[in-house]
């Protein structure tokens, strides 16, 4: 029964608005056209909110990944310059060492030399006879 009565009220609802419609000499058609006009103005009016709503909520996205990256970036930077210093420390420790033991080196070199002039000149020109013979031309014959 109700959908009855819904169906009288809205079938009174109708018949008012034409009564309506005629008592102020305005055509059905354009009475049509005005609410037709008034919907697409209300739909503009929420679209254009609700695109303003997603603008808004792509900028502060967009500005909380740009923070992000700045975050990483930072961090990342940070650890690279970390990881330099730690490699630059033991890049000169090592050298400080292979330095110290290269002068050791050349201390004993001395001393032997100092100690034994004799046979030092015949260590050296050895040593040159060998390099003499690796590094000499070869000369092929036919």
């Amino acid at each position: 029964m109700s959908d009855q009565t819904a169906d009288d009220q809205t079938s009174e609802s109708v018949a008012a608005e034409s009564d309506k419609a005629a008592a102020n000499n305005v055509r059905p058609m354009d009475r049509a056209k005005k609410k037709a006009a008034a919907v697409v103005g209300d739909a503009r009016e929420k679209f254009q909110r609700a695109a303003g709503e997603a603008g808004e909520r792509f900028q502060q996205a967009s500005a909380q990944a740009q923070e992000e990256i700045r975050e990483r970036s930072r961090r990342a930077r940070e650890a690279a310059r970390e990881r330099y210093q730690v490699t630059s420390a033991q890049l000169q420790d090592g050298y400080a060492k292979v330095r110290k033991d290269v002068d050791y080196m050349v201390d004993d070199v001395n001393d032997f030399v100092r100690q034994k002039p004799g046979v030092s000149i015949l260590i050296a020109a050895g040593a040159g006879f060998l390099l003499g013979l690796l590094f000499r031309p070869r000369r092929y014959r036919d």
